[in-house]
């Protein structure tokens, strides 16, 4: 399998609402900061649950954080490098 196996073409953010899952665009808080991303992912999807990467995700460090909008994050396993690398900024869950 290739390094590059199943990585978007452009940043995205997946999308479950119900049954219901897409992907779409998140140019516009790629390189963002995960608080500034959350806030705006989840003023774009009230009531919903946002898990993000930052700039260190981005760019495939191996202690890059997932970061939820609890303040919980999961760290240290290259987690947050693995969504990067497949150009994935979060998941925003709701339902």
């Amino acid at each position: 399998m290739k390094p590059d196996s199943g990585r978007a073409d452009r940043p995205v953010y997946l999308l479950v609402e119900d049954e219901k899952v897409s992907l779409k665009d998140a140019r516009a808080v790629w390189g963002m900061d995960t608080f500034t991303a959350q806030q705006i992912l989840m003023k774009e999807h009230p009531r919903s649950s946002v898990l993000v990467i930052g700039p260190a995700g981005e760019n495939h460090c191996r202690v890059a954080i997932l970061l939820n909008e609890t303040g919980s994050a999961a760290g240290q396993g290259g987690y947050g490098a693995l969504m990067g690398s497949k150009y994935l900024k979060a998941v925003v869950v709701k339902g």
